[in-house]
């Protein structure tokens, strides 16, 4: 592949290096923090179980009364199956009546007399005598309220373990695990008791001697001598594997709702547990009520340990509590919003010690209203009257994190003023409140919340990550489970160990409640709660849908010089169903010269109208923020052609000429110019004399100016690989018309330079301009060992930016060459990289390179040097003053003009105009989408264009203010081969391989010199079927190493019909060929690797793989420069290295220092129809057929026009490769390819299916999952593409944007302040229109299409509108997808003239219309288009 997209693959695949990534994003919250909490309790995972043999208790005693140890009340059993102990049938009755009197009958047998007849009796109606609550309670002691049963839930039980109250009569054990140090049957003691009332098992153990400070053992335990205590039960068991029972219901709820393939491949994913815990047990979250619905919803209480902490922090933060200043407590003395809680720790060292000791009962206060001393303004537009604190929120909101649970207490806010018809009342928490906050108060609120609950800030950002990587939301769900469930039982674990170490001496007899399950819903249970997928997939659409906008507004400022356009197919099969029915008909992707996604939308119709809307946002989104247009586009289907010319105008101008700079001249020297060589020291020492003479002694403010460099030998090892450079062997300096070559090899080695030499650097009225000048010279000043810094260089690149000239100062020599002079300079990399340039006598070669590398610095200094450095504004600037405004992030020039005679006015606009700020006249606007501000945050954001018509008049900042005239700003084509040429771009990866670079060429077809062909032989085997696809052949064929001769072709016949039908093809083509399109060809290319996969040939044939190599090697052709350098070097090597023993042995490591071309048209017709003709009509040796037949020349003749078209050429004047920089090993050039779609293909749609949710989730998770995709994709893979380097930031753009817009804003108050630089921040410029995922529905379609629009306060309760909102339409445009529609669609066609007109057919603009009128009217029926 050509980008970074293949190195994210290989980044992906390894699991170590995603989870790293992962963390690193999450370590923005406090997880760090509370990992290390976790990690610090050493607890090994055992349990007490099976305690021994226990009686149960029947009856309470008025012992146990007495002695405080509440006695349990009778435990509710369930009916055992069968007949009871001593019960009788009815045929034992009768035989009992048959030898006694009935009035003896026992009164077991339940009979009643009745006159001349004896039946079996039956219950009496209600409750027996004697036997009601208030007697119960009598003879228990107990009251009836105590006594109280809950009263089971409204609908079917949750498939849950219910431990605790009128659950359980006995504690809960876990099978197959036991303490260390006891019995596995428990412990040798047997005396047990059991809590009835709340299901908890009391055991006693005795403990070793504790410290009398830390343990009281006085009373806190339960004395199992008193005989009131005692019980013995059998303990119910809480299976952690259940056993097998083929009768047991299973429930497979989600076998309906996914496809038999989702099952296929999904088998693991499906066995995860998906959630635990009420996910509705909660408060409802409306964003303002009525006071009167406070308590309308009714939910399970709270468990009895969490009420009685959340009761404690309320009483805490009551008024009462709070002080002068309103503030409660928790703020004034602790200054945390975190209730402080002992760690289990300390709480296993009390006396007293339950489970409910150690749930982590963590509360956050949240009362914002008291920390702001002039309060909250109520949020509702056209109000602005103060809050009041009304009450705290009856119940605490439950909060998910990454192992635990925590709880917010919040309070309630009333508005005095809105009345609608009551008081209107808003949570403490609510979004409108949290956003009107200052910004490190509202960064304090933990968590992002739901409807009825919420998820910690930490949790969402790790499960933002781990979508992002691949994990599907059941998974995450199942990662929090578990770590919740090891966190649950480690707490359990400590509890035992402290169980077990009390378990001798005093507390022998002492009992102590079991742990529950962590899903126990009793009083005393934990309550656990893990979130489902869904409600993890709903918090996290809710989070990215928050910041939708940020996302598109980046994708949208990225460029678009060199596209490539696909569709994918098959990706939208697999993802976003509706009744198993894909949504989407296919995905639109368009990527830039850099790898990045410019374009990733989903498509609903066949239509080209959602095609170009897409792309012409995109056009416009490149001229609003500055950009070039692109020059050209890639696609694999020649039918973009049309729609994409219209949507991007610049893909139908001129054409520049092939070679990059070609149109320039070459940059030579003058007839004038003297350029002499200086070996010895005394001619160094003359030539500098001349130097030092034109200085003058009086004059110290005077300097003069020498163009300098330096050439180097590199360093290679024995196998030839570059280690390094040497010293410096040749210093060239140009003044005036004299170029001096100084050879000062020995005289460094030496460690010296002569005196005057070293005084000419060393001088700082010299000015020394070069490209890297300041490298140069201190290296010289080392090698010297000079006492004296070398001073007075001026880099050129910096020199040129500062005057506007180009965009960066890492531009080469060469680029400033052609931008300024407008000239070639010529840069031949095997003599700058050379290990002769130390030898006494230089070639001309040698010395014509560095005198030219010395006279251009000159003479481009010299051009740059008229044009005035722009400068910051003087105090009071004069009116007319010529100017250019910065952009706000001082990343570009975005308008000039000249000082507006307004600026001595006191005001403008009723604007003040304070000493920071200016008018300023604008006269040309460079970047219209650019808003420009004059200070504060709240000033108004307009952009250039909502101005009006130049010029016109505004007020910006100073400090982005600049004395200059008309930017020198380059233009757009030499922008692009500057970019293109830096040496700062990207290195190859090692994954990276471009379309091209999969169709390697073995020969050139154009040396004719050549007698005969090298091939590779195919593996074995190669083929199946009856025919095979070229580009397929191709990419089997290079895997493989052995040469093969070709020359096979001369023993095979011709087919005289093949031969005829070829011919024919030639000659219509040949009488066209006078038709050649020179001037002006196409922009938008077929991709190259495509040409190959429209040939389908016969796969037994026995040319078929000559054929398919001849082809390639006929389009792609070495470039020459690059094969000599290879071959040179090749030859340079011990044992020397042939070019081709590199193809066979090392083909991609040749093709990155290669750059391979695709000739004009003219000359590629010729070797793509040589190639047809020769090949085409041979007969395969068995089978006696030709390669061609019919529809393999019909084919042919397609490439040929597609060639003859320049449909496939490289196109002249465009940079399809970047010259990376050199190979540190070999002195080769590195190139990146951008030509063809595979940047679009095998980068993003490769790695996007499995970035995607299955099928089973929403449009709008899909919509999400895609923003995130792209933002990820496009941060690492430019950056890569663009610098070389990987991106270490997170993805979280927003947080980038507005820390570099309040850096900016607080410049001047911070010291040595550190500027966000690289960043374009798209706060900065105008929104655009541009959306990722579902485009909408462009207005004309809708009307062709009979659609309504959509209006939210209508249509956003019906199903699907999601994609009905995002699509801008009534209802959503779907396929057809139910019953329901499946039967208007064959009504319609059999009784409606529009769907199957007896002659023309379906009409279907018609046929829609129709459809769509119905689909208003009935609401089983969606939109189609």
């Amino acid at each position: 592949m050509s980008s970074m997209h293949d190195n994210d693959s290989d980044d992906a695949d390894d699991e170590y290096s995603q989870f790293s990534d992962m963390l690193d994003l999450a370590a923005l919250s406090e997880l760090d923090m509370l990992e290390a909490e976790y990690l610090n309790l050493s607890f090994t995972e055992e349990s007490n179980q099976d305690q021994g043999p226990r009686e149960e208790i029947n009856q309470p005693s008025e012992t146990g009364i007495q002695s405080g140890c509440r006695p349990s009340p009778p435990v509710a059993t369930k009916r055992p199956r069968g007949r009871p102990k001593g019960s009788q049938n009815k045929k034992t009755l009768e035989a009992y009546k048959s030898t006694n009197d009935t009035r003896d009958i026992p009164l077991s047998l339940g009979q009643e007399h009745v006159e001349g007849e004896s039946s079996i009796a039956k219950r009496p109606v209600g409750r027996p005598p004697g036997t009601g609550p208030k007697q119960r309670a009598a003879l228990t002691g107990i009251s009836t309220l105590e006594q109280a049963v809950k009263k089971r839930p409204v609908g079917r039980p949750r498939k849950i373990h219910h431990f605790g109250n009128a659950t359980l009569s006995a504690s809960s054990s876990i099978n197959g695990l036991h303490v260390p140090g006891l019995s596995k049957t428990g412990p040798t003691h047997r005396n047990t008791s059991v809590n009835a009332r709340h299901g908890t098992l009391l055991v006693s153990m005795s403990p070793p001697p504790q410290d009398s400070q830390l343990i009281n053992r006085s009373d806190n335990l339960i004395d199992i001598q008193d005989p009131s205590s005692h019980c013995s039960v059998v303990p119910s068991e809480y299976q952690i594997i259940p056993e097998n029972d083929p009768s047991r219901i299973v429930d497979l709820d989600d076998e309906d709702n996914s496809s038999e393939s989702d099952h296929e491949c999904k088998d693991e994913s499906r066995l995860l547990q998906d959630g635990i815990g009420d996910e509705d047990d909660g408060d409802d979250d409306e964003g303002e009520e009525d006071h009167a619905h406070l308590h309308s919803n009714r939910r399970h209480p709270l468990p009895a340990w969490l009420q009685d902490a959340f009761d404690a922090c309320v009483d805490q933060s009551s008024r009462k509590n709070c002080g002068a200043d309103g503030l409660p407590p928790l703020y004034r003395d602790h200054q945390t919003f975190w209730f402080p809680r002992p760690s289990p720790y300390f709480q296993l060292r009390k006396p007293k010690i339950t489970p409910q000791d150690l749930y982590r009962c963590d509360i956050f206060l949240w009362d914002p209203e008291c920390l702001i001393k002039e309060g909250i303004r109520c949020p509702n537009p056209h109000c602005g009257a103060r809050l009041w604190r009304l009450s705290h929120i009856a119940r605490p909101r439950r909060v998910v994190d990454l192992d635990r649970t925590f709880w917010i207490l919040g309070y309630r806010y009333r508005c005095p003023q809105c009345v609608r018809p009551q008081s209107i009342t808003f949570r403490s928490w609510d979004p409108r409140i949290l956003a009107v906050l200052p910004h490190a108060l509202a960064a304090e609120f933990p968590a992002q919340l739901s409807h009825q609950s919420g998820i910690s800030k930490p949790a969402l950002n790790l499960m933002r990550s781990c979508f992002q990587h691949g994990m599907g939301a059941k998974q995450f769900s199942n990662a929090l489970l578990i770590q919740n469930l090891q966190n649950y039982d480690n707490l359990h674990l400590s509890y035992l160990h402290e169980i077990a170490e009390r378990g001798t001496g005093p507390f022998l007899d002492k009992k102590y409640k079991s742990f529950p399950p962590f899903h126990d819903q009793s009083s005393d249970g934990l309550h656990g709660f893990v979130p489902s997928a869904q409600w993890l997939r709903d918090m996290y659409d809710k989070f990215v849908a928050e910041h939708r906008l940020d996302l598109n507004q980046h994708t949208a400022m990225l460029t678009g010089e060199v596209c490539a356009i696909d569709h994918s197919f098959k990706l939208t099969k697999h993802i976003a169903k509706v009744n198993g029915v894909p949504v989407f008909i296919a995905l639109l992707t368009v990527t830039n010269e850099k790898g990045e996604i410019r374009i990733c939308d989903f498509v609903e119709t066949k239509s080209h109208s959602q095609y170009e809307f897409a792309l012409t946002q995109m056009s416009q989104s490149l001229n609003q923020y500055g950009h070039i247009q692109p020059t050209v586009f890639y696609t694999d289907n020649m039918a973009d052609k049309e729609f994409l010319e219209k949507c991007f105008p610049s893909l139908c101008c001129g054409v520049i000429p092939v070679e990059k700079y070609a149109e320039l001249n070459p940059f030579t020297l003058p007839g004038h110019i003297n350029v002499s060589v200086k070996k010895s020291e005394r001619a160094i020492e003359d030539a500098m004399c001349t130097i030092l003479d034109l200085l003058s002694d009086n004059d110290t403010t005077s300097s003069i100016v020498i163009g300098l460099d330096a050439e180097w030998n590199i360093e290679t090892s024995e196998s030839g690989y570059i280690t390094g450079r040497g010293q410096t062997a040749i210093i060239q300096i140009a003044l005036d018309s004299n170029i001096f070559i100084l050879q000062v090899g020995l005289m460094l080695a030496g460690k010296h330079l002569p005196l005057l030499l070293r005084q000419v650097l060393a001088n700082p009225y010299i000015i020394k301009v070069g490209r890297g000048i300041t490298a140069d010279l201190k290296y010289l000043e080392q090698a010297c060992q000079s006492s004296v810094p070398f001073q007075g260089a001026l880099d050129l690149a910096q020199f040129a930016k500062d005057r506007l000239v180009v965009s960066t100062a890492r531009c080469s020599l060469a680029d400033l060459c052609a931008t300024v002079l407008h000239q070639r300079l010529n840069k031949n990399i095997t003599q700058r990289l050379s290990t002769a340039w130390e030898d006494e006598d230089l070639t001309p070669q040698q010395i014509q390179y560095a005198a030219l590398d010395a006279f251009a610095s000159l003479q481009i200094y010299n051009s740059l040097q008229k044009i005035a450095v722009p400068s910051p504004l003087p105090e009071k600037p004069l009116a007319g003053t010529p100017i250019i405004l910065w952009s706000g992030d001082r990343s570009r020039v975005i308008a000039s003009g000249i000082i507006s005679s307004h600026i001595e006015d006191a005001s403008y606009a009723g604007i003040s105009l304070t000493p920071s700020r200016c008018v300023i006249e604008v006269q040309k606007i460079l970047i219209p989408g650019a808003i420009v501000t004059y200070g504060g945050r709240s000033t108004t954001r307009k952009t250039l264009e909502e101005y009006g018509a130049l010029p016109f008049h505004l007020v910006c900042l100073r400090k982005h203010l600049r004395i200059s005239e008309t930017p020198n700003q380059p233009s757009s084509n030499c922008s692009l081969r500057l970019e293109a040429n830096s040496s700062t771009d990207l290195p190859i990866s090692n994954t990276e391989i471009s379309a091209d670079e999969l169709v390697q060429p073995i020969a050139n077809l154009a040396e004719e010199s050549s007698p005969e062909l090298l091939l590779i032989h195919p593996p074995s085997p190669v083929f199946e079927g009856s025919s095979i696809n070229v580009g397929d052949l191709i990419q089997g064929v290079v895997r493989s190493n052995t040469p093969l001769t070709l020359g096979a072709c001369n023993n095979h016949a011709e087919d005289p019909v093949s031969r005829e039908m070829g011919e024919q093809v030639l000659q219509e083509l040949h009488t066209s060929k006078s038709k050649w399109i020179k001037d002006i060809r196409s922009r938008v290319l077929k991709d190259p690797f495509h040409v190959f996969n429209m040939f389908y040939i016969s796969a037994g044939h026995g040319l078929l793989q000559e054929f398919s190599i001849a082809l390639r090697d006929a389009i792609f052709i070495p470039d020459s420069s690059d094969r000599s350098r290879i071959i040179a070097w090749g030859l340079a090597q011990n044992p020397s290295l042939s070019w081709n023993e590199l193809l066979f042995t090392r083909p991609h490591w040749l093709w990155r220092r290669c750059k391979r071309i695709i000739p004009p048209p003219e000359e590629l017709y010729s070797l793509v129809s040589q190639v047809f003709q020769s090949y085409g009509p041979l007969k395969d040796a068995k089978t006696g057929l030709p390669l061609f037949n019919a529809i393999a020349w019909a084919t042919a003749k397609n490439i040929l026009e597609l060639v003859r078209k320049g449909f496939i050429s490289d196109p002249p004047g465009i940079a399809l490769f970047y010259e990376l920089g050199v190979d540190v090993k070999t002195g080769l050039p590195l190139y990146r390819c951008i030509r063809g779609t595979n940047m679009t293909e095998g980068g993003v749609h490769t790695h996007l299916r499995s970035r995607m949710p299955s099928s089973g989730a929403s449009i709008e998770h899909t919509q999400n999952c895609l923003n995130d995709f792209v933002i990820r994709h496009n941060l690492l893979v430019g950056t890569y593409n663009s610098t070389g380097q990987r991106y270490v930031g997170h993805y979280s753009i927003w947080l980038t944007n507005e820390l570099q817009e309040m850096i900016s804003l607080v410049q001047d108050m911070l010291v040595e302040p550190c500027l966000l630089s690289g960043w374009i921040n798209g706060n900065l410029y105008k929104k655009t229109n541009e959306v990722t995922g579902v485009l909408p529905i462009p207005e004309k379609l809708q009307t062709k299409s009979a659609m309504a629009a959509y209006v939210p306060a209508l249509h956003s309760k019906q199903p699907l509108h999601f994609l009905a909102e995002m699509q801008g339409t009534r209802k959503p445009v779907l396929p057809i997808h139910s019953n329901d529609e499946r039967t208007l669609f064959r009504t319609l066609m059999t009784e409606n003239v529009g769907f199957n007109h007896p002659i023309t057919g379906p009409n279907w603009d018609i046929a829609v219309q129709i459809w769509n009128n119905e689909a208003d009217v009935n609401d089983k029926i969606s939109y189609k288009a």
